[in-house]
């Protein structure tokens, strides 16, 4: 898989990934406690603090998730898979069992939105660049898999604790989570099994320099920070939506299990849309554009949605869409990168724009609200946003599809060679009707095929197939 100089290409024998659905699940998420319980700190743990403060340990939480990338990335890519894995599993556990605890602001936003964000943020980058060094063919089957984990736990995550809010406490509900995740994180450990790009290699700078020269990849970095500054605003949004929002509000449980519809809605676009890309229905690039065009004219259209009926259709559209703008981008940037050596640096870039991009846009979304249209202002910036980043895209989604086309000759090229003459140099297709002539008309015995063999290697870089036919090598 790697090549003697510890780099890669794009066309190599691919590794195993088993285990990826699990390690995605407790990692890839963005429904853990916090987000369900926002309305129980609002009520009961943290009511002497207003709504802006408390929503800031979910929004510091998310956008440490991406953030931590641009460190998670270069060490992935230095070989310390093993080492991020164990120590983030653990110390994602001990956030929780720390926040079960909590009972002052202070508490939660350390053990949760700091600690919390942190270790997430060094698992999901490597989550992400190990799929196309594991997988060379069905990579978008591949990927949409191990991701449906995030969306699965998504699902899982607010049904399980809200149940436990209503029949437990707080804390057990953190400590549920925190069991849940060392189980699904310890399989994950078990099962993975290192590529060769995950063993340790020789000492590489934490930031390349080649990425602010290449515009491509510059660009498409940009967009990720202008596609995030607007794309969690339906999902946060959700459960005040439900009970506000709509002509007849909905029961506060049922408004809390609506976090599960769009999860649900993730798995299925991310398994179906990438599998497209295997299939070459489409292209990513394609793909990519126009699942980002769609999710930001549906923000839009979020504007006249008033019933209970409208708001589940919208989700599920919307998570349909905005599931692969989150993972599709793991396609691209190989493609934006020199080397699959560096594809965890490239990404963790990528992704931290991404968080900083959702660390700043939530915060505006919900301040630029006002008391006539309580909403508007969000679902306005929600869709503007990513409409201008589906923009932004063309330029390197452009590149990056010359650029995998080139690839995609070169292994053809390189493939028909092998089985069809290769490169044909002065003289060769004298040899190929000779030796033509000779198969149909002499007979074959041992004695010829060597001689025509060694010939024909001298000559032209021919063979034989064992029976005599002459090929190209």
């Amino acid at each position: 898989m790697a090549s003697p100089s510890g780099d890669t290409t794009l066309n190599q024998e691919p590794k195993k990934g088993r285990g990826i659905f699990s390690y995605w699940k407790p990692t890839a998420s963005s429904q853990p406690p916090p987000d369900v319980g926002l309305a129980y700190y609002e009520t009961t743990l943290l009511r002497q603090h207003s709504s802006s403060s408390i929503s800031w340990i979910g929004t510091l939480q998310l956008s440490l998730i991406l953030i931590i990338g641009v460190v998670s990335g270069p060490l992935f890519d230095k070989g310390y898979f093993y080492p991020i894995l164990i120590a983030s599993s653990l110390m994602l556990v001990f956030a929780l069992m720390m926040l079960s605890l909590a009972t002052q602001y202070y508490q939660v936003m350390l053990t949760w939105g700091v600690l919390g964000g942190i270790c997430t943020g060094f698992l999901y980058i490597p989550s992400v660049a190990m799929i196309p060094l594991y997988f060379t063919s069905h990579r978008g089957l591949a990927l949409g898999c191990a991701t449906a984990g995030g969306s699965f736990g998504g699902v899982i995550y607010p049904i399980v604790v809200r149940r436990l809010l209503n029949t437990g406490s707080f804390g057990w509900a953190c400590r549920t989570m925190g069991f849940i995740a060392l189980f699904t994180l310890s399989f994950a450990a078990v099962i993975i099994k290192p590529s060769v790009q995950t063993v340790k290699k020789p000492s590489r700078k934490l930031f390349e320099r080649s990425i602010i020269k290449d515009r491509a990849f510059a660009v498409f970095g940009l967009a990720s920070f202008f596609m995030w500054l607007g794309f969690l605003v339906p999902y946060i949004l959700t459960p005040t939506f439900g009970l506000v929002g709509l002509d007849r509000p909905v029961p506060e449980d049922l408004a809390y299990y609506m976090l599960a519809v769009p999860n649900a809605a993730q798995a299925l676009g991310r398994i179906i849309l990438e599998t497209m890309v295997d299939h070459k229905l489409l292209s990513t690039e394609t793909i990519l554009l126009f699942s980002s065009a769609v999710a930001g004219t549906l923000a839009l259209c979020w504007i006249a949605v008033h019933n209970l009926g409208g708001f589940p259709a919208f989700l599920v559209l919307y998570a349909f869409f905005s599931g692969a703008v989150t993972t599709l981008p793991a396609f691209i940037i190989p493609y934006l990168s020199p080397s699959l050596a560096i594809i965890g640096t490239r990404m963790g870039v990528v992704y931290g724009a991404a968080g900083f991009g959702a660390l700043i846009g939530t915060p505006i979304a919900l301040a630029i609200d006002t008391q006539s249209h309580p909403f508007l202002g969000a679902q306005l910036w929600n869709g503007l946003t990513i409409l201008f980043a589906s923009c932004l895209c063309v330029y390197p989604l452009h590149e990056a599809r010359k650029r995998r086309l080139a690839i995609e000759g070169k292994a053809e090229a390189k493939s028909e060679a092998k089985t069809a003459g290769g490169e044909f140099r002065p003289g060769d297709a004298i040899i190929v009707v000779i030796g033509n002539c000779l198969n149909k008309f002499l007979p074959v015995d041992e004695p010829f095929i060597e001689t025509s063999a060694m010939l024909a290697r001298l000559l032209c870089g021919a063979s034989t197939d064992g029976s005599g036919r002459l090929y190209w090598l």
